[in-house]
């Protein structure tokens, strides 16, 4: 026999107490997720000695004298393939007079034989030796170095995560005139794990 509407049993202290790590794990979920997408990751500064000597040993016999453009990429990272698209567009050619270097993160052949092809110099570093070796700690990031080996940007290459206005071109060209340009935010992904765990403590990317 049914019980009266009025008499409807109230939810035990089980069921409460399961939805309520239920919910508590759908907002760390969500808030993984979320925080990924708008919050901005940290990069080296343009003074950082381990940045500066890496880029700096980059330099080959061909670039003395040039600018260099470190483009830092991930190829599990879905903001890096979209600045690797952008960069090697054939409609959207690269600036002359400029040396630059795709350092490529973990194993991508694919990507590494298309960044070949496209004219730029690629260099690929493990995932735990990029924070090591670069100082570099997130990806998509662009460093650009001038002829006196002065690094004059580190940065993103758009204003907010996965923009449709891929601003290297821009940055260099302001850049070479001998304008400073503040550095965008890096939207993308954490590459070394003391970051990656404080980014995704629940390891959901």
């Amino acid at each position: 026999m049914s019980l009266p509407a009025g008499d409807a049993r109230p939810p035990s202290r089980l069921a409460r107490f399961v939805l309520m790590v239920w919910a508590t794990f759908l907002c760390l979920v969500c808030g993984t997720y979320l925080g990924s997408h708008l919050v901005a990751l940290p990069q080296p500064e343009a003074q950082d000695p381990q940045l500066v000597a890496a880029v700096t040993a980059q330099r080959g016999l061909d670039g003395i004298g040039e600018w260099m453009v470190v483009h830092a990429l991930y190829g599990e990272c879905p903001c890096s393939r979209k600045i690797a698209d952008t960069l090697l567009d054939p409609s959207r050619p690269r600036p002359e007079g400029v040396a630059e270097t795709m350092l490529l993160v973990g194993a991508d052949e694919e990507l590494r034989l298309r960044a070949s092809e496209g004219g730029f110099a690629v260099v690929t570093v493990p995932m735990d030796r990029l924070k090591t070796d670069w100082g570099i700690s997130a990806a998509p990031l662009m460093v650009v170095s001038d002829p006196t080996d002065r690094i004059r940007y580190v940065g993103g290459y758009t204003s907010r995560k996965q923009g449709p206005d891929v601003r290297d071109l821009a940055i260099l060209a302001d850049l070479r005139a001998n304008t400073e340009v503040a550095a965008l935010p890096l939207f993308g992904c954490a590459v070394s794990q003391t970051l990656a765990a404080i980014v995704d403590p629940l390891g959901l990317r």
